[in-house]
């Protein structure tokens, strides 16, 4: 049945495809595995689902283990391992048994041919994977193959390979190619997205062309996302007055219940979250988007609402009476016990720490 599976592997895109995926995993037709570690993981949702089963079926280790793999396989491979190595739902890193030697091979091939953006957001993230951080991050399993003086090296060679002069131009170029088009096809955009997570690890200022995509698009929420985790002090002001606009905050301020606040209909409300996570690092900006979310029915604005107040009670900014006033009678209806508490505790001296 492997053909007839692969055939419809072919015409299917979603959880269709991870389900087909997932029954080619024990193939032995050639054909098949070829279209497997290219193609088969390649889906309009996350990578990770069938990543590792691609790679192992695929043979993406003997295949990488060559004088010059061929461009599809090159680039097939970047997107396997950073699918890998950012882990998640499905098998990862952790459980692909080859990913040292893959990933070793991998940059050994990228040192003399990185060259599309897509190479460097899978170099930055196999170099986040390998990262250590004393406090929260240990390095990777040692049992699994990952000796620190491997982890070192390769750390090494990302580096050399994501630090080089011409990247920051090429990043600066596929940014701009939102104001020198309209609408962008589906290749564009991909384009501009990998050229905005490149900045981020190259630290280039990105906010404007964030900006400039947002105000034609209100209603997308990435564009939401991406335009306020990369706002500065310079750009909060502008993007709380659009919040304010934009957002039917008469319809958020409902009056408090126990929502989760999933699908369409709460679009505004999850909007609203994100630039609340935001404002914690801004006291005294976006009080009207703090007061409407103390008012929302969707329990994680109101928890969100009272992280911000709390970070800018502990700062002794000054609050305004019709704050003071709006929390006082969110307190009295909030029906979660424990956020009831945290609300009452605001309005005492010193703020609780939440």
């Amino acid at each position: 049945p492997d053909i007839a599976l692969w055939e419809l592997a072919q015409t299917v895109q979603g959880w269709g495809r991870v389900q087909v995926v997932e029954r080619l995993a024990e193939t032995e037709n050639e054909e098949v595995k070829h279209w497997l570690l290219r193609e088969g993981f390649k889906n309009t949702i996350m990578y990770q689902y069938v990543a590792c089963t691609c790679a192992v079926t695929g043979g993406l280790l003997q295949e990488l283990d060559c004088e010059s793999p061929d461009d599809e396989l090159l680039d097939a491979a970047c997107e396997l391992l950073a699918a890998l190595a950012a882990g998640g739902p499905a098998d990862d890193m952790d459980d692909y048994k080859d990913g040292p030697e893959a990933t070793d091979k991998l940059l050994h091939h990228l040192t003399s041919r990185a060259s599309k953006l897509e190479h460097f957001c899978a170099v930055a993230q196999l170099r986040l994977f390998l990262q250590a951080d004393e406090k929260t991050k240990p390095r990777p399993d040692e049992e699994l193959g990952w000796s620190p003086e491997l982890c070192r090296s390769l750390e090494s060679r990302c580096d050399e390979i994501l630090y080089r002069s011409w990247w920051p131009e090429q990043v600066r170029a596929a940014l701009e190619i939102s104001a020198n088009v309209d609408e962008l096809d589906e290749v564009q955009e991909q384009q501009f997205l990998l050229a905005a997570r490149a900045a981020k690890v190259l630290r280039l200022p990105t906010f404007r062309h964030h900006w400039r995509r947002l105000r034609k698009k209100p209603m997308v929420g990435t564009r939401w996302y991406l335009a306020i985790d990369n706002m500065g002090p310079n750009d909060v002001d502008k993007m709380v007055s659009f919040a304010e606009r934009r957002l039917a905050l008469d319809k958020i301020a409902t009056g408090p219940a126990e929502v989760l606040g999933l699908g369409q209909q709460y679009r505004d409300h999850t909007y609203l979250d994100l630039i609340l996570q935001k404002l914690i690092d801004y006291p005294g900006k976006g009080w009207e988007l703090v007061v409407t979310a103390l008012r929302s029915p969707v329990v994680r604005n109101r928890v969100q609402a009272v992280r911000v107040l709390n970070q800018w009670h502990r700062e002794k900014k000054c609050w305004r009476d019709y704050v003071r006033q709006a929390v006082t009678i969110a307190a009295k209806g909030e029906p979660d016990k424990e956020l009831r508490k945290k609300m009452e505790d605001l309005l005492q001296e010193p703020a609780a720490s939440l």
